[in-house]
């Protein structure tokens, strides 16, 4: 079912259909939300299970719903030549993904060695990390894929380069803070969304010294969403491959080198840093389709950077250490005033042109 549904929402992407998408994901959760309200009592943990096949239903009838907006009309065939030529752009991608699986894997293992609860902390800790990653990074690498696809059919190199920067652009303006703020409230972030029964105030210690380090990664991990993007819209992912392979080479190597000497916090370091690596791998190789110019965008990224550290020293002013309710609520309201200010400070330095940043403001 999941197959037939994500097929059916790169066939809505690419007619540029995102409401059907979009909900689909949150329809699947409520499902797995509602089987487990409805059925723990009597099935236990399996309730979870009866669940996803409720959530399986509405992520694909929401999408089959759409479906009937938009002019395409499936034509079933046993062969298309077509076909062909999807598997072989899919083998590397398939790579791609079992190079971050085994990334994940080698942290689980090495992760046994380390103290109690590293596992299960760096899980969390990537949960947190992630949630900041979808939202920003993948959000806007799968609504512009599109774009940039029409670019390259019509030719218009200069319009899919424009579109890159500035896509890359508007993943720094919400990841850089978003690095901020995970790192330099790491604790009351995890203690606000796990400290109680068992997961006391140790296990929120080491949990939040992964996120810090975790959160470094946000802004290479999402702009790796969009590069990669920008190779799949040239039907060149073996390069994506090899890139790959560095990444899971560098968390390989820190993982069973360094971590089990000084702890699982490492995790978070290797991650970022091997994420960092595969944005710089990528930006020169997709040099060969399309001329990247980092300059473009330097003056405003560095607008981006600077009002994001006045934020961080606001935010670590703060007296966030009182780790209770009111405490959480005196944090969130200070982040929110804080990114008022600074994206009031970037439309005052020269990216009102942005009119997303007038509407984030408001």
């Amino acid at each position: 079912v999941f197959s037939v549904s994500n097929t059916l929402g790169s066939v809505l992407m690419s007619f540029k259909h995102y409401l059907s998408y979009a909900l689909s994901a949150a329809l699947y959760n409520f499902g797995i939300i509602l089987g487990v309200l409805m059925f723990h009592t009597e099935y236990g943990i399996y309730s979870a299970a009866f669940g996803v096949v409720i959530g399986l239903v509405f992520h694909l009838g929401v999408r089959l719903i759409d479906m009937y907006s938009v002019d395409f009309r499936l034509n079933m065939k046993l062969w298309s030549p077509h076909i062909w030529d999807i598997v072989k752009l899919s083998l590397p991608r398939s790579f791609g993904l079992i190079s971050m699986q085994l990334s994940l894997l080698c942290f689980t293992i090495v992760g046994y060695s380390l103290v109690d609860g590293s596992i299960a902390a760096f899980n969390l800790a990537r949960n947190v990390q992630s949630f900041a990653v979808s939202l920003f990074g993948i959000a806007v690498a799968t609504a512009v894929f599109p774009f940039l696809v029409d670019h390259n059919e019509k030719s218009e190199s200069e319009e899919l380069l424009t579109k890159v920067n500035f896509s890359l652009l508007q993943i720094c303006l919400y990841t850089i803070p978003a690095t901020a703020g995970l790192a330099l409230l790491a604790n009351p972030i995890i203690n606000f969304l796990f400290e109680r029964g068992a997961f006391d105030s140790a296990a929120t210690m080491l949990t939040a010294s992964i996120l810090f380090y975790f959160a470094f990664s946000v802004p290479f991990e999402s702009a790796v969403h969009l590069l990669s993007r920008v190779f799949y819209v040239f039907k060149h992912t073996w390069t994506l491959v090899v890139i790959n392979l560095v990444f899971l080479a560098v968390n390989l190597v820190t993982g069973f080198l360094i971590a089990k000497e000084y702890g699982a916090w490492v995790f978070g370091l290797s991650f970022a840093v091997g994420n960092f690596i595969q944005v710089v791998l990528m930006w020169f190789a997709l040099k060969r389709f399309v001329m990247l110019r980092f300059s473009l965008i330097l003056k405003d990224l560095l607008k981006v950077v600077l009002s994001t550290g006045g934020m961080g020293l606001a935010v670590y002013g703060f007296n966030y250490y009182q780790f209770n309710l009111l405490g959480t609520i005196l944090v969130g309201v200070l982040i929110y005033l804080l990114l008022i200010t600074k994206f009031g400070i970037l439309k005052y330095a020269g990216l009102e042109r942005f009119k997303f940043i007038s509407k984030l403001i408001k």
